[in-house]
């Protein structure tokens, strides 16, 4: 055996850059500087609760209010808040939940009051900041106005009257102006309307205890004085009744960016990094930037190269930049996308470019058109810019509203089309020398792929190379204990490349490309209950068809569901673009690859039915279950299920928030929790003050390797972290 190598050089590492902005960013920090109060209680009755930094305590005449605090009225109560830049006055009324957020503009506030169930009357100056009120089912945006806004508690149903100026109100399907003397309504479900109201008149009681003269808010000083006690008590349902004493307000910190820094660890693919982590977030006109700087060391102390060793890279901490609303006329979004749907969800539901992040992180772009003629809107939309191999179009419209025929005056059609260009290009190839990572002896460097004899020196890639003598290129990597430059002279460098090791390598692309139509009509539509029509069917080109027919969907109360029955063909798979695509789309299983293409052909006929159930309650919490059932001759992979659970808001003590997601697509039985489809999440944050989060993230999901249908150890895809996250 010879020990003839060369000496290997190690990289120099490259992590200046990532230092210095992280530096500068958290300069940002150091800067932090004293909340003042926004707003002031300047007349109440009855029992209101306060809700700040997590701590209930019961309000006074003259509490002060800061970012994020939140107003609760009981029974025969009422709260009147006047804002510390005199633009406005707002009456929340008995039985209401407030929270208020707060911005600062110049010399004035961004205001936005969500409502989550009950009344508020507003005041609003013109010229004195923007005010928004969110409601669960809609967005009023006001610029000098008086108008009422009524959230019912059962359904979420939104209200407005409008007794002066003009007040824009929007949901997610569209976008009204509601002018004065007029009422509009909104069920979160369809576009908002608005009718006109019969008396124009406000009633003298709505701002009965608003003091309206023109008064500053004094700033608190660094020891707060004891308010007077009022006369309130807090009763639980299982606890019996406890006085709660008014707390002083606390001195929070906010810095010239809002968002969060983290501190802590994370595991990806089994490596363990101590994780710094900055994420500013940056409010510019209807812009919305949110960036995500993880700076990742290792055991040895050496940052993790791939964040930061190309543009592209740099590019990739942008965690969002949107612009505008989704259904504003112009809609822009780059960056992480959780969760994306095209038409009823036949060829692309839950679709996300976010699968392993944060280990792999993509700049996705999404761009929206939408127009008031016969409501034609175009959305095109490519997870991967720096890919850009998938791409997804949808054209959609409602051709016959101008015709005033009853239910086809409000029918809406669109026509999908998506494609990946490149099915391999989802096998990673960090050093983009063109043989995968799976495969690649070295996958960080691009000169070098295979070492045939183990030993950790690299085979020559050529036989140039070979004679350029290179200090770190494998002398014998055949292991015959022969100099390979003389096996080379003597047998010609073909037989000699015979005996090394064959790795995988790139070649023709594959493409997969469906195209789709749909339409969905609305049935019945009232305060309490609305129900609607769709269908939609697919074309995989070169392949099969399915069909959605019929499928009705309705809400009631707090509840979303859909139903609906399925046809598919031989060679068709419904949703191919699913949450887990981006691991589909080229597996490696033993020593082949295999597209997700490949997969359709003997795909047998099949039928069966899909259904789902969402509620919303009160804004505070949000469920989803799904469940599919298709089967069919020869087909016995068509079960599906899906659950999550987002707890939005929370009066657990220290919780401040939740989530938890598990999905299983088409399997035979649910016989394990662990399959090849199955993924599952968990976040939790715990607050340990209130500028501190406890916080901890969990994701899994399962490779099936070697074809076998079981899923081992080396089999499974991890990601955790835990640290603690500091409100900037």
């Amino acid at each position: 055996m010879l020990y003839l190598k060369g000496a290997a050089m190690k990289p120099k590492r490259k992590f200046i850059i990532p230092l210095i902005i992280f530096s500068l960013l958290f300069v940002v920090l150091l800067n932090a500087q004293e909340t003042k109060p926004y707003a002031e209680v300047m007349n109440l009755q009855g029992e209101v609760i306060l809700n700040h930094n997590h701590q209930l305590s019961p309000a006074a005449k003259g509490s002060l209010l800061y970012d994020g605090d939140m107003i609760l009225t009981k029974e025969n109560s009422f709260a009147v808040i006047k804002f510390s830049d005199n633009g406005a006055i707002s009456k929340v009324f008995s039985n209401s939940t407030l929270t208020i957020n707060m911005s600062q503009r110049e010399q004035s506030f961004m205001k936005t009051l969500t409502l989550d169930v009950g009344r508020i009357w507003s005041e609003v100056t013109k010229g004195k900041g923007d005010y928004y009120i969110q409601t669960p089912t809609s967005v009023a945006a006001i610029k000098g106005t008086g108008f009422m806004t009524d959230v019912d508690a059962q359904t979420g149903f939104t209200t407005i009257q409008v007794y002066k100026g003009t007040v824009e109100f929007s949901n997610e399907f569209g976008k009204i102006e509601v002018p004065a003397g007029n009422q509009g309504f909104s069920n979160g479900i369809d576009p908002p309307s608005f009718q006109m109201m019969e008396n124009v008149t406000p009633p003298e009681s709505l701002m009965e205890g608003a003091m309206l003269e023109d008064t500053q808010i004094e700033q608190p000083q660094k020891q707060y004085q004891q308010q007077e006690k009022p006369d309130v008590e807090l009763q639980s349902v299982d606890e019996p009744k406890t006085e709660i004493k008014p707390g002083k307000p606390k001195s929070t910190r906010k810095s010239i960016l809002p968002g969060s820094i983290g501190i802590g660890t994370v595991t990806i693919d089994g490596v363990t990094y101590t994780r710094i982590r900055l994420m500013p977030e940056i409010p510019i006109w209807k812009f919305k930037l949110g960036l995500d700087f993880d700076i990742l060391i290792d055991g040895d102390g050496d940052i993790r190269k791939k964040d930061w060793d190309n543009f592209n890279a740099y590019l990739n901490k942008i965690m969002y930049l949107e612009f505008a609303n989704r259904h504003d006329p112009l809609y822009l979004r780059l960056g992480a996308f959780p969760s994306v749907k095209f038409g009823h969800g036949l060829i692309m539901r839950d679709y996300t470019n976010m699968l392993d992040y944060p280990a792999t992180k993509q700049l996705g772009a999404e761009i929206a058109v939408n127009t008031k003629t016969y409501g034609l809107g175009l959305d095109v939309f490519c997870p991967n810019v720096d890919e850009h191999n998938i791409f997804a179009a949808r054209v959609k419209g409602t051709p016959f509203v101008a015709t005033g025929i009853p239910f086809l005056n409000n029918l809406e059609v669109g026509v999908t089309g998506i494609t990946d260009l490149n099915e391999l290009g989802g096998l990673k190839d960090e050093d983009g020398d063109g043989y995968p990572d799976i495969f690649d002896d070295y996958p960080n460097d691009p000169q070098y792929w295979a070492d045939t004899d183990g030993d950790g020196w690299p085979d020559p890639a050529n036989k140039d190379s070979l004679n350029t003598g290179s200090g770190i290129i494998d002398l014998d990597a055949d292991n015959n204990n022969e100099i390979d430059s003389l096996q080379v002279q003597q047998q010609g460098w073909d037989n000699f490349y015979e005996y090394l090791k064959r790795v995988y390598q790139l070649g023709k692309k594959e493409s997969v490309t469906i195209i789709g139509a749909d339409y969905t009509l609305p049935l019945l539509n009232t305060k309490l209950f609305n129900l609607y029509h769709y269908a939609e069917a697919a074309k995989i080109l070169d392949y099969g068809t399915g069909a959605v027919f019929p499928g009705f969907g309705a809400k009631f109360l707090i509840f979303d569901a859909t139903m609906d029955y399925r046809f598919f063909g031989k060679d068709f798979k419904s949703n191919f673009f699913n949450y887990i695509y981006n691991n589909e789309r080229a597996m490696v299983v033993g020593d082949s690859i295999v597209t997700k293409r490949s997969t359709l052909k003997g795909i047998n006929k099949s039928q069966g039915w899909r259904g789902e159930l969402v509620s919303h309650l009160f804004n505070i919490i949000d469920f989803t279950v799904a469940y599919e059932d298709i089967h069919g001759k020869d087909y016995d992979t068509g079960k599906s299920i899906l659950g999550e659970v987002r707890l939005k808001k929370t009066f657990i003590p220290g919780l401040d928030y939740a989530y938890a997601r598990y999905s299983q697509t088409q399997v035979k039985e649910f016989t394990t929790w662990k399959s090849p489809n199955a993924v599952i999440e968990a976040q939790i944050g715990y607050e340990i003050t209130p500028a501190t989060l406890l916080v901890w993230d969990y994701k899994v999901y399962y490779v099936d390797l070697n074809g076998d249908g079981k899923i081992s150890d080396d089999e499974t895809k991890t990601t955790y972290s835990f640290g603690v996250q500091i409100k900037l």
